[in-house]
């Protein structure tokens, strides 16, 4: 996972860089198979990126039965178990962030 804040300008074309956070994860990843619980991870993603948009919560039902129109397979939740993380970042102060305006 990683967020990138945008990129730091320098008087030197060559030495311009970007401003980053990211962190790796290692560790089990197991599929799962339980709708009920696969719904409520889903229902988690959907609140985020848009809180408040739909009235009803998924149901595993819904996620049990859902087919995309670009195949026939379903959806698939996969849990992570972390046996290790690294991170690292490239800090800016925003004033040194590229600026399109």
């Amino acid at each position: 996972m990683y967020e990138e804040f945008g990129t730091v300008t320098d008087p030197m074309p060559c030495h311009a860089d970007t401003s980053y956070m990211s962190v790796m994860i290692f560790g089990k990843v197991e599929k799962v198979v339980d709708f009920e619980e696969a719904a409520l991870v889903l229902q988690k993603l959907v609140e985020k990126y848009t809180p408040g948009y739909y009235k009803k919560p998924l149901t595993s039902k819904l996620i049990e039965n859902y087919r995309s129109s670009f195949d026939d397979k379903g959806v698939s939740v996969y849990r992570i178990t972390t046996e290790d993380m690294t991170a690292k970042e490239n800090q800016a102060d925003e004033n040194e962030l590229f600026k399109n305006e």
